[in-house]
């Protein structure tokens, strides 16, 4: 009922509204064609009749503005009293509607209220979800450096195992290398082995050769030891004919002055025997000289030392069968030097002890 009630009132207000706005455009009309007659009014009266006065069709169309204007004023009146009616009428509404906005708004607050708890409710949980986001992403940035590094480390790790993966290639190359060497000197072992077989008898005969140049160069050695002691002995037998040339000199020499006296040919006689003896000892030191020399010479060809591996196995045939076919030295081989160099140190002895 109070929907068809506004709804008729909301009807009949617009038609009155409609009329008082019909009315106050007519009225707004009259208003402007009267101020437009006042404003020319004034200039005809001046122009005509003079400035204090009106010609009586002017007053009678001012009078008649006036009574339209009052007219309108009273239509402005009712349509007043009509629009106070309909806002009274709308009041009523406008309360009615205001208590139920109230309920609404009062609704609206406690539904505010809900929302608010929920809405602080979400925001802590959008803090936490924030939390736990930026946490989130400080792992995932921690992670990623790790996964650089590890990037990092893996392609150190990859150029490693090439560089390796290149050596292990040269080293296989170079191991088959040395297992083809190591299968060729298997061969020349085998071969070897084989020579040395055939030439164990070679061998067995070599070490018998070296037993004899053992012995050999044993009885070298004593030899070479008593011609250094015979050695020893001349050097102090020279020695001692110097000394007693030297004396014999000086008696040469005292005797010479007494050239002229009977006893000079004792004295010539003597120095005769001085060069013989000075010839003599030349002889007998260039004889002991080269004998020597060439016992040491036999000595550094023949060495071989007591203890001697037998394992080595290369010797020089040519060479053992020169020195087993070369004559023993002998000490004494021309028996007629031997003699003869004996007379003479006899007579080299019996002149120094004379």
């Amino acid at each position: 009922m109070d929907h068809s009630y506004s709804s008729s009132a909301s009807s009949s207000r617009h038609h009155k509204h409609h009329k008082s706005s019909r009315h106050s455009r007519e009225h707004r009309h009259s208003r402007r064609s009267r101020s437009r007659s006042r404003s020319r009014s004034p200039k005809r009266y001046s122009s005509s009749y003079g400035q204090h006065e009106k010609p009586r069709r002017e007053y009678e169309i001012e009078i008649e503005a006036l009574q339209e204007e009052n007219r309108d004023l009273r239509m402005q009146i009712e349509q007043l009293h009509v629009m106070t009616t309909q806002s009274n009428v709308a009041r009523v509404q406008a309360e009615s509607q205001a208590a139920h906005w109230e309920h609404e708004t009062g609704r609206i607050n406690a539904s505010y209220q809900e929302c608010s708890k929920v809405l602080r409710a979400l925001r802590q949980g959008v803090d936490e979800i924030e939390s736990d986001k930026q946490r989130y992403m400080d792992e995932a940035m921690k992670a990623k450096k790790e996964r650089d590094i590890a990037d990092a480390t893996s392609d150190n790790f990859r150029q490693q195992m090439e560089v390796v993966s290149e050596r292990n290639t040269a080293l296989v190359k170079k191991c088959e290398g040395y297992v083809e060497e190591n299968k060729n000197l298997k061969e020349k072992i085998a071969k070897a082995e084989e020579e040395f077989k055939t030439l164990r008898p070679a061998l067995a005969k070599l070490e018998a050769d070296r037993d004899s140049l053992k012995e050999l160069n044993r009885a070298t050695m004593d030899e070479v030891a008593l011609l250094r002691e015979k050695t020893k002995a001349w050097q102090a037998e020279k020695k001692e004919l110097e000394r007693q040339l030297l004396r014999k000199e000086a008696l040469a020499a005292v005797e010479r002055k007494t050239a002229n006296s009977p006893g000079s040919g004792v004295v010539l006689a003597g120095e005769m025997e001085i060069k013989q003896l000075e010839t003599i000892i030349d002889s007998l030191h260039a004889h002991y000289e080269m004998r020597f020399q060439m016992l040491e010479q036999q000595l550094n060809e023949i060495a071989i030392p007591e203890e001697m591996d037998p394992e080595p196995i290369e010797f020089d045939e040519a060479r053992a069968a020169e020195l087993l076919a070369s004559p023993e030295p002998a000490p004494n081989s021309n028996g007629v030097e031997a003699e003869s160099q004996d007379r003479i140190e006899e007579t080299a002895a019996d002149n120094i002890t004379g």
